[in-house]
């Protein structure tokens, strides 16, 4: 149960970390075409993954906090330059949207707050992975399967339409 536990916390933040590189690949082809593209669909699938990384830090916070209190001081940093990457994707969102038409710079720093949010997040995995196995760490399994039973279906649902956005991008790409 407890090995099923952690690939349960380990799977969304691995699929947000997948899907962050097909944005990132997919903001670059935009930014690289000299005429302008919508965006919406990387705003629609955004959502979705950070629905998705915010599910996985909820269950990480409620599970792991007897091992914050170890590790916290080491996770303060990268945590931070998530969220500010987070806050900084989501101002860059809102400017270009209003714009009529997106200026490649703009482009660049939506690309530099995806790469920055990836490096944050491997930095904050490579802290806590080896924490966990050093200390042997056992999370509290007081509410795993009433997690297990909710959320595996959630993360699930959201994934499905997320594909089809992408589907839909990549073929609007290839135009």
């Amino acid at each position: 149960m407890v090995v099923a536990f952690y690939i349960f916390l380990l799977i969304p933040v691995v699929i947000y970390l997948i899907f962050s590189l097909i944005e990132i690949w997919l903001t670059l082809k935009i930014s690289a075409r000299k005429h302008s593209r919508n965006l919406v669909f990387i705003q629609a699938s955004t959502e979705v993954t950070h629905t998705i990384l915010v599910f996985a830090y909820a269950q990480f916070m409620i599970a792991f906090s007897p091992l914050l209190m170890e590790i916290g001081a080491q996770l303060w940093w990268p945590i931070a330059l998530l969220m500010v990457s987070l806050l900084l994707r989501g101002s860059m969102y809102l400017l270009m949207f209003y714009r009529e038409k997106p200026q490649r710079i703009e482009y660049m720093v939506l690309l530099a707050t995806y790469l920055v949010g990836v490096m944050a997040l491997v930095w904050f995995l490579a802290i806590l992975v080896p924490a966990i196995i050093t200390r042997q760490f056992v999370p509290d399994m007081t509410n795993v399967p009433f997690v297990l039973a909710l959320g595996g279906p959630v993360v699930l649902a959201l994934i499905v339409p997320l594909v089809a956005v992408y589907r839909n991008a990549f073929t609007q790409l290839r135009k």
